[in-house]
């Protein structure tokens, strides 16, 4: 088992490593580890969403 947790180690490693490097080269925050909840720094954009919405499957258009 010491092994298999060296191991998962050095991948975690490159992952960081990896991920420095693309923070240094895109700027602070370009990536972040999925786990680490940043609140309020994302949003929805809904200044297009309609009032309207679609529920019954007659008013959905069709592509043709």
């Amino acid at each position: 088992m010491p092994e298999e947790t060296s191991a998962k180690c050095r991948n975690h490693s490159a992952l960081m490593e990896a991920m420095d490097r693309i923070n240094q080269r895109w700027g602070k925050g370009a990536v972040a580890v999925g786990s680490a909840v940043q609140v309020g720094a994302w949003g929805m954009r809904q200044e297009r969403r309609t009032g309207m919405c679609t529920t019954q499957l007659d008013q959905v258009p069709v592509a043709r």
